[in-house]
């Protein structure tokens, strides 16, 4: 059954409502390749962080809430590979050399770039490079990385809106999330959230393939 996982300007990404206890086996988790790429200065580095941690317990959407399991981040054992450099050129090389290969490749653009002409620009660049070279089996997602409590300019809200839409079409992402990397309490949903892309089809029959 596919839920929202979590609103972005209005987009919701198709997530997988899971239970505690198939997180708690989190088979179809482990030894996952991602890579983490953005525009400068994005939160691409905050990300890493975030993904490479042990002591993060991992959060599930159900029923409409975010649900905490007994599986550890650490626990799953992903190959996290960040942008070769911190320039733009880091993050289109580092696509060029791992995007056919990687399981999960996580495009992370801050919120105000989506309303900049010029790192809006360099974000696409990126989501366009993915979109042709990423494996076939490579799963994407768009992370917008935001302040949490800031004050938003609803003004901007259209066009925030459109290049997010325009992001997700050229990644073909499955999930986008919007969240504040500097949070700790939204780290094991930021986590949950992108893992999910992971987790196993159902039949109609409700069984997991």
């Amino acid at each position: 059954m596919a839920v929202p996982v979590r609103a972005a300007f209005g987009l919701v990404g198709a997530g997988v409502l899971f239970t505690a206890h198939l997180v708690s086996k989190a088979n179809h988790f482990k030894n996952k390749s991602v890579l983490i790429v953005g525009p400068v200065e994005t939160g691409v580095d905050s990300l890493t962080r975030i993904l490479k941690r042990d002591d993060i317990p991992l959060r599930i959407p159900r029923f409409g809430k975010w649900m905490v399991t007994d599986t550890l981040l650490g626990e799953l054992a992903l190959v996290v590979t960040p942008p070769e450099s911190h320039k733009l050129g880091g993050s289109i090389e580092s696509i060029r050399l791992h995007a056919h290969q990687v399981d999960l490749i996580c495009l992370v653009v801050p919120e105000e770039a989506l309303e900049s002409t010029e790192r809006n620009t360099d974000a696409e660049r990126l989501a366009k490079l993915v979109g042709e070279l990423a494996g076939k089996s490579t799963k994407c997602a768009l992370i917008i990385s935001c302040e949490r409590g800031k004050p938003q300019d609803d003004r901007h809200r259209s066009s925030r809106m459109q290049s997010a839409k325009r992001l997700r079409h050229l990644l073909d992402a499955t999930i986008v999330h919007s969240c504040d990397l500097h949070d700790q309490q939204t780290w094991g949903i930021t986590a949950g959230a992108i893992l999910s892309v992971f987790q196993p089809a159902k039949d109609p029959n409700g069984e997991t393939k």
